[in-house]
């Protein structure tokens, strides 16, 4: 029944799985984490029901040219029902792929972090989030 409510909320558009990075650059106004826009999994529900080992998604970022590395990621699961998720490789950057190993089930949020080395130097201005 579960499975059927999300595949319904997915056919009308709803947005149920979204991704956020965030930068290991501080907004210097906000004095925060630059964050990008909300992006949603396409095809969630085309592929939903494949019966397969691993499924790839893909979601479109925009963020600024001065947004920097992405250090995290924050994963949020609108359905009803978890997902074991894997992996993340966020890629376009000109610093290069950045990996998010994951190997986790996604209920609600969660966030994600990079096993991506940061210069230590830029490191000492990161703050927890």
């Amino acid at each position: 029944m579960l499975k059927h409510l999300d595949a319904i909320s997915d056919s009308i558009g709803t947005r149920n799985v979204v991704l956020e990075l965030i930068s290991t650059d501080i907004d210097p106004k906000r004095k925060s984490p630059k964050k990008s826009n909300k992006a949603a999994l396409k095809n969630w529900s085309k592929k939903s029901s494949v019966k397969a080992e691993r499924v790839n998604y893909t979601a479109e970022f925009i963020v600024d040219s001065d947004f920097g590395v992405p250090g995290a990621i924050a994963v949020t699961n609108k359905h009803q029902r978890e997902f074991f998720l894997e992996s993340i490789v966020i890629e376009g950057f000109v610093s290069g792929a950045v990996p998010f190993p994951c190997n986790s089930w996604v209920q609600g949020e969660r966030i994600f972090f990079s096993n991506k080395v940061t210069n230590l130097e830029r490191s000492k201005h990161l703050i927890t989030i």
